[in-house]
């Protein structure tokens, strides 16, 4: 790049241009640089003596699971039959998932991942080499790699990190192994501080109340997130929120909890939270007085997303016939809540999730001729 500057820029404006130009490349080979860092991988190549060879990789993503991430390139890829040459991980907790890339997740420091490897050896193969190289080494790399007998827990062989190659033979006809893959750097740059509410408040619900924070290196938006629950449960109260201004005019719901908590920044890496909980109360709590409301409504459950437990609220003006219906994204019932002649208010149903997995759900509330739908989102 010095060299095209000297030899082309002749004149100031040149110069100049040739500054802008250098800034832009700076500038899109950082943000490449931070992309790289944000999601750490290591590539293990496994080979037999008749030069079979399968690729297998492992890396920490911020937004990986346990099982098939689609969204970082994780597929399921069946074992190769009996007899044949192959490789595979098996993914918990569910084993029969097989895949040959497994990221898990992972923000911080000190983050190790243990990967079980299936093994198929080749007809007239006895041994399986495992290669590989490792990374710059750089913050955010791998630092060590270690392997062991699933069958048994012993501890094989551990490497640390290493300018040159490295290479592990697996013990004779082993058809499984465990890769412990340790991780050296931190995925997470950026700095949040939360101001207020950051434990001990005491809020009125209803009212509006100053949220308050700093940071430093910060993206360009964030997140505001609340929960009533000491933080079992989570559901926004701004997303996408700009970080200029360090502080969001927030109405507080209108419940009564001693658990509430505030989040804020981009979760999972980027966050902090309230110290300890604060307390949000409801002015409004009079016993016994009739409301009835003036027409049919669903409310949208509370939290949302939620994890084991929400809370649905409806009403209606008249006594009636009531049904209340969660549905999967396949349109499949899987939880009938209401089914029964109701008197006219506001009603409250605490709904459990159980056994369900996490996903879209469809709410509906079924009146007479009067329908309507409420989107929830289980996250376990």
């Amino acid at each position: 790049m010095k060299k095209i500057f000297v030899s082309f820029a002749k004149k100031t404006g040149e110069v100049l241009e040739m500054k802008k130009i250098f800034i832009i490349i700076f500038l899109f080979s950082a943000i490449i640089s931070a992309q790289i860092i944000y999601e750490d991988e290591q590539i293990f190549n496994f080979f037999d003596e008749f030069n079979n060879s399968q690729e297998l990789l492992v890396g920490k993503n911020p937004y990986a699971t346990d099982g098939i991430d689609s969204a970082l390139g994780e597929e399921f890829i069946p074992q190769v039959p009996s007899g044949q040459f192959g490789v595979r991980f098996q993914l918990p907790p569910d084993t029969t998932i097989t895949t040959v890339k497994d990221f898990r997740f992972g923000c911080y420091w000190a983050n190790v991942s243990i990967h079980l490897v299936d093994l198929n050896y080749a007809p007239g193969s006895t041994t399986i080499t495992i290669e590989w190289v490792w990374g710059s080494g750089d913050e955010g790399e791998f630092n060590s790699i270690g392997f062991s007998n699933p069958y048994t827990g012993e501890y094989l062989e551990g490497y640390s990190w290493s300018q040159y190659p490295e290479t592990f033979v697996i013990p004779t006809q082993l058809d499984k192994i465990e890769i412990y893959a340790s991780y050296g750097g931190t995925l997470s740059a950026t700095h949040y501080e939360l101001y207020s509410p950051n434990g001990g408040e005491i809020i009125l619900g209803g009212e509006e109340y100053i949220i308050t924070w700093s940071g430093s290196l910060l993206p360009q938006y964030m997140d505001i997130e609340f929960s009533s629950d000491s933080g079992t449960t989570w559901s926004y109260i701004i997303q996408n929120l700009s970080t200029i201004n360090f502080s969001y005019n927030w109405t507080a719901p209108m419940i009564n909890s001693e658990k509430c908590l505030l989040r804020i920044g981009n979760y999972p890496c980027d966050v902090d939270r309230s110290d300890s909980c604060f307390i949000i109360t409801n002015p409004v709590n009079v016993v016994g007085q009739k409301n009835f409301p003036a027409e049919f409504s669903l409310s949208q459950n509370y939290p949302n997303p939620f994890n084991s437990s929400t809370t649905i609220s409806y009403g209606f003006p008249e006594d009636t016939f009531v049904s209340l219906i969660i549905y999967d994204c396949l349109g499949n019932n899987v939880r009938t809540l209401v089914n029964e002649f109701q008197n006219a208010g506001t009603h409250q149903i605490v709904f459990e999730s159980n056994n369900l997995p996490s996903g879209l759900y469809f709410l509906r509330l079924i009146i007479g001729n009067w329908d309507e739908t409420k989107k929830m989102v289980l996250l376990k």
